[in-house]
């Protein structure tokens, strides 16, 4: 079976074959090839020229290539595995995280009849795990409030109509699990493509208006809770689906941009932290500008919740702003005093090669 990007179903896509949201105009930063606004859920190449395929074609399950463990409590970022059954009870975390034991196993959909029943207990919102900047991270804590909300969001969705052709631009998956008290139904979507919605036999549209809404749903409910007094490490993921705000956020790290060792380099001090957050409520604006990135690593802000702001250095001496997987980058242009500070709390940047 061939898959939307033309693979065989069951190949694991790589970095290369998530493209991007958008961003920057044709810089080239080692070896990293960012065009026309576009960076995804991560930095890397754009994915090659479109290419139509049958909007029928199943989608492939998801796959994953995952990094190693992240170090400290982490949101989830895993996909559920097939290695789940039988479901776990509700409130258990059905995300297992982004182990390699984890991503290994392919993601098991459980079809169904018809509209998602009635009586879902809670649902989770699991990330898109990968190696590097593309993973994603979903919520620690499971949704309990608006859970029907979800369930008729979903109930709602039309089909793909049969002879519709979808065109690659880029890729992210996620995955939402819901609970029921004698089992779990599975969800993924898709926003690349059609931007499909699959329940592992029906293929729907608006994953991207599904996951606003799912999105949605996890920020009234937090809204409405005393957020968790310390924050989580992170790194990976350095990008969650429910985005932190600047008012929020109570840790910083630099995140280290070797793809296949996302760690921790630094912690940020309380006071830079706390200058940082300030500036980020009243200078961030309009488009990123076509000046490359650096390869030093990236600011990560984090709430108590887990969720993050990732922010990432250029070389104009700015930052490029990832408030979230649903939002485009913004351009973070700080005093001149911060943004010095920064870039030297980030050291040296590296020689330029070749």
């Amino acid at each position: 079976m061939v898959d939307d990007d033309g693979a065989a179903a069951g190949a694991h896509p790589g970095p290369e074959a998530r493209g991007s949201r958008r961003w920057v105009t044709g810089a080239v930063v080692g070896g990293l090839i960012l065009a026309a606004v576009a960076i995804p859920l991560g930095y890397q190449a754009l994915w090659g020229p479109d290419r139509a395929v049958p909007g029928d074609t199943p989608s492939a399950s998801p796959t994953v290539s995952g990094p190693e463990t992240p170090v400290g409590p982490t949101p989830s970022v895993g996909l559920p595995s097939a290695s789940s059954e039988p479901p776990v009870g509700p409130g258990e975390n059905r995300c297992p995280g982004s182990s390699e034991e984890a991503a290994q196993d392919r993601f098991q959909l459980t079809p169904f009849d018809g509209d998602l029943p009635d009586g879902a207990v809670s649902a989770w919102l699991c990330g898109d795990p990968n190696e590097g900047f593309t993973s994603t991270g979903g919520p620690a804590e499971a949704l309990t409030k608006g859970v029907d909300e979800l369930v008729a969001a979903f109930n709602a969705l039309e089909p793909l109509p049969q002879d519709i052709a979808c065109t690659m631009e880029y890729r992210m998956t996620y995955v939402v699990v819901v609970d029921y008290a004698d089992g779990a139904k599975r969800l993924s979507g898709e926003l690349h493509g059609c931007r499909a919605v699959s329940d592992g036999e029906r293929r729907l549209a608006g994953a991207d208006g599904f996951l606003a809404t799912v999105v949605r749903l996890w920020e009234d409910q937090r809204a409405g809770l005393p957020a968790p007094t310390e924050a989580p490490e992170v790194c990976p993921p350095l990008t969650t689906l429910v985005a932190a705000t600047p008012d929020d956020v109570m840790a910083g790290y630099v995140c280290s941009r070797n793809f296949g060792d996302i760690r921790i380099l630094q912690e940020v001090p309380d006071d830079l932290l706390a200058r940082m957050a300030e500036s980020l409520k009243t200078d961030v604006g309009g488009e990123v500008p076509g000046m490359g990135i650096d390869d030093r690593g990236a600011f990560v802000l984090v709430d108590g919740w887990g969720s993050t702001i990732s922010l990432v250095p250029l070389h104009d001496g700015n930052f490029a702003v990832d408030p979230g997987a649903l939002t485009e980058f913004t351009y973070w242009k700080p005093p001149v005093d911060l943004a010095e500070e920064l870039h030297a709390f980030l050291g040296p940047e590296p020689s330029p090669t070749g």
